[in-house]
C-alpha cells in the first residue's frame, strides 16, 4: 500500500514543532517547499496561504516577515477568571466563555493544572445544569447564545482546590500558560479584596486589550474577526503579556460600545447579528444627547446620483431635523415619488488608517414618512465634514446616491430648511421627434421602450411623448 503523502497543513504542523523560538518566514517557506514542492503558479504564495490559514491556531506573526508557533510566544502568558456564583457553589470553573479563544474546542479536556508550588491540581470534566435564573445571573453562555432555555454546560471541577481557598464569588483565578500543548496552567487564587487595590491598573489592561481587538477588526478583510484565531493573538500581543492581568477578555469586550460578541465571532456594534434577524429585533441606534446648539447648526450636504455623478443637488438640513425630512427633500431634489417606494439611510465608517469603509445601515423610510430610521436626527447620526452616507430609493430599482457632508454652519434666522441651494447646470436634450420635423424643441422625457429597442437614448418633449409614444413607458429626464 503506497505511503500517504501528507498535507500541506500538516507538514506546515510538523516543522512548527521543530521551531524553538521564532522564524523567518521565507526561511520556513523554503522547508515546506523542500519537503513537498508545489504545483502552483506561484508556490511562494501558496505556500504563504497555507500558513495564513494557521494564524491564529498554531502560529502568530510576530511582524510580517516573521512568525513563531503559540507553543513559544504563549508560555508565561496570563489571564484571569472572575469567579460567579454558581462556579463557586459547584466548585468549578465553566469551560464557556472562559476557554472560548484559548482553546479551539472549549471543552477543557485534556487540560493540566498546577498550584504555585508546581504540584499538580486535581481536575475533572463535569456537567452542571443551569436553570433559567441561573442563566439570567450568570456571565452569558456563547455557546449557548441562541437559547434561553435550562441547559447543561461543561465545567472543569477544581472542587478541592477553590475549596482550600474558600473560594466566593467575586475572587479570581489567575491562569499562567505553563505548555500550549498539551495545555497546562499554573493557578494562583486572588480574593477579590486584593483584586480591588488594582483597579486602576486593571482598567488600562483592560483598555489595551479591547484596542488591540478593535484594531484587529478594523484591518479585517472582513467585517468581523474569529474568535478562536483572535484572542489568543490579542493576549500576547499585549505590552506586558506576563504581568498582572486585567479581565477577562470576554467581560472585557461586553462592555466595549464598539464591538459586539456571538458565538462565533467579533463584530462591529452596529452590525445587526444572526440572533437579531432570528427574532426579528429592531435595530437599535444609540442616539446621544444633544445640546440646543447641536439642533439649530445646519449640515450642508452634496447629493449626487452614485452612477451619473454630473446630477448633484447642495441641500441644506438642521441638526434637529430628522432623516425622515432628509428623505422627504433628497425625493424632491431627485424628482422621486413621494407616495411610493422604500428609502434608506448607510453611514460610510473609515476602518482605521485604511482607505476601506464599513457600512452601517441607519434604517429604511417608508412614503408616509415612517420606518426604523424616521426620528433619528441628523446631528444623531454623528457626522463630520467629509463623512459620508448612502441613500437608496426603492430598493426594487435600487437608484443609490452618494452624500458628502461639505460643512456644518450656524443657521440662519427665517430660513426655511431643509432646502435645496445649488444643482448642476441641466444638460439640454432636444426632442427627437420634432428634430425629424425641423424643430427644435427641448425634450422632457427619455421613452424607456424605445431606447432599450432602438439602444440609444430616445428623448421627446410632452407633445411627442402623448401623440407618438402614448402607450410607452416613460421617464421625466432628470437632469
Amino acid at each position: 500500500m503506497p505511503e500517504k503523502i501528507p498535507s500541506y497543513g500538516e507538514i506546515i504542523e510538523e516543522e512548527l514543532s521543530k521551531v524553538s523560538d521564532t522564524i523567518d518566514i521565507d526561511t520556513f517557506i523554503d522547508k515546506i517547499l523542500e519537503i513537498k514542492p508545489s504545483p502552483a503558479k506561484n508556490p511562494r504564495s501558496s505556500i504563504r496561504q497555507h500558513i495564513n490559514d494557521n494564524l491564529g491556531v498554531s502560529l502568530i506573526f510576530l511582524d510580517k516577515e516573521t512568525i513563531a508557533p503559540f507553543r513559544v510566544v504563549m508560555l508565561g502568558v496570563r489571564f484571569r477568571i472572575t469567579l460567579s456564583k454558581l462556579e463557586t457553589d459547584e466548585g468549578a470553573i465553566f469551560a464557556s466563555p472562559h476557554f472560548i479563544g484559548l482553546d479551539r474546542l472549549s471543552h477543557g479536556e485534556g487540560f493540566t493544572f498546577m498550584d504555585e508550588s508546581g504540584s499538580e491540581i486535581p481536575a475533572s470534566i463535569v456537567t452542571i445544569k443551569q436553570k433559567d435564573k441561573d442563566i439570567e445571573n450568570e456571565k452569558f453562555d456563547l455557546m449557548n447564545i441562541f437559547s434561553r432555555y435550562p441547559s447543561e454546560k461543561e465545567a472543569i471541577s477544581l472542587k478541592d482546590w477553590m475549596g482550600k481557598h474558600n473560594a466566593k464569588a467575586g475572587d479570581s483565578i489567575i491562569f499562567t500558560f505553563e505548555s500550549w500543548n498539551p495545555m497546562c496552567f499554573k493557578l494562583e487564587f486572588e480574593p477579590k479584596k486584593e483584586t480591588l487595590k488594582h483597579k486602576a491598573e486593571i482598567e488600562l489592561k483592560d483598555k489595551e486589550f479591547a484596542d488591540i481587538v478593535f484594531d484587529m477588526l478594523e484591518k479585517s478583510a472582513r467585517e468581523g474577526i474569529y474568535i478562536y484565531k483572535s484572542i489568543a493573538i490579542a493576549y500576547m500581543s499585549l505590552s506586558d503579556p506576563k504581568g498582572y492581568p486585567g479581565n477577562h477578555w470576554y467581560s472585557v469586550l461586553a462592555q466595549d460600545e464598539r464591538m459586539e460578541v456571538n458565538s462565533f465571532d467579533i463584530r462591529y456594534a452596529e452590525e445587526r447579528g444572526l440572533w437579531e434577524e432570528l427574532v426579528g429585533s429592531e435595530r437599535s441606534i444609540k442616539k446621544p444627547k444633544l445640546d440646543s446648539q447641536q439642533k439649530e447648526q445646519v449640515y450642508i450636504f452634496k447629493a449626487s446620483l452614485k452612477y451619473r455623478t454630473e446630477i448633484w443637488r447642495r441641500i441644506e438640513i438642521k441638526g434637529k431635523q430628522t432623516l425622515s425630512d432628509f428623505d422627504g427633500i433628497l425625493r424632491t431634489a431627485f424628482n422621486h415619488d413621494h407616495s411610493d417606494h422604500m428609502a434608506g439611510f448607510w453611514k460610510l465608517i473609515r476602518r482605521g488608517n485604511t482607505n476601506r469603509t464599513r457600512k452601517v445601515d441607519l434604517g429604511d423610510i417608508d412614503p408616509d414618512g415612517e420606518g426604523d430610521a424616521s426620528d433619528i436626527t441628523i446631528a444623531e447620526v454623528g457626522l463630520s465634514v467629509d463623512d459620508k452616507l448612502i441613500y437608496v430609493y426603492d430598493f426594487g430599482d435600487w437608484i443609490e446616491h452618494e452624500i458628502v457632508l461639505e460643512a456644518i454652519n450656524p443657521s440662519q434666522k427665517g430660513v426655511k430648511y431643509p432646502k435645496i441651494v445649488e444643482q448642476n447646470i441641466p444638460r439640454k436634450r432636444y426632442c427627437r421627434d420634432c428634430k425629424a420635423k425641423g424643430k427644435k424643441t427641448e425634450a422632457s422625457y427619455i421613452c424607456i421602450e424605445c431606447t432599450d429597442d432602438e439602444q440609444e437614448r430616445v428623448y421627446v418633449c410632452e407633445e411627442c411623448l402623448d401623440v407618438y409614444h402614448e402607450d410607452h413607458y416613460a421617464d421625466e429626464i432628470l437632469s
